[in-house]
């Protein structure tokens, strides 16, 4: 999850942000692949027929968290809205960017995801 950009860069790129006062739920819609695991797992919440599409008190905070990392390619992502959460929950990561030559000197594993009748999604 990377939160690198401020309220009025997330609107430029069309990425949107929700919130239920406890956590904050970050959409970006270019990164969405409709994979639904959202919506056919907790359509109270992720309901893509309603404007907004996204209602943060349709749910418990800890399911909406349990949903929204399952998304296989973080079009959504959240983090915590008291900063203190975020440092102490193992759940929340950022990601960095990282240059080529060092990226060729890590030794990562690679998750290969199929989805039933969708994408393979490589991270």
């Amino acid at each position: 999850m990377s939160w690198l950009f401020d309220d009025e860069d997330l609107e430029a790129r069309g990425n949107r942000q929700y919130t239920n006062g406890e956590i904050t739920v970050f959409w970006q819609p270019g990164k969405c692949i409709h994979a639904a695991y959202c919506y056919r797992e907790l359509i109270e919440v992720f309901n893509p027929r309603r404007r907004p599409w996204v209602n943060m008190h349709g749910a418990p905070t800890e399911k909406i968290i349990e949903v929204v990392n399952k998304c296989p390619t973080d079009a959504l992502t959240w983090r915590w809205n008291d900063n203190e959460k975020n440092k102490s929950n193992p759940a929340y990561k950022i990601k960095q960017a990282i240059k080529h030559e060092q990226a060729l000197l890590r030794d990562d594993t690679v998750f290969i995801h199929v989805a039933k009748d969708g994408p393979l999604v490589v991270k």
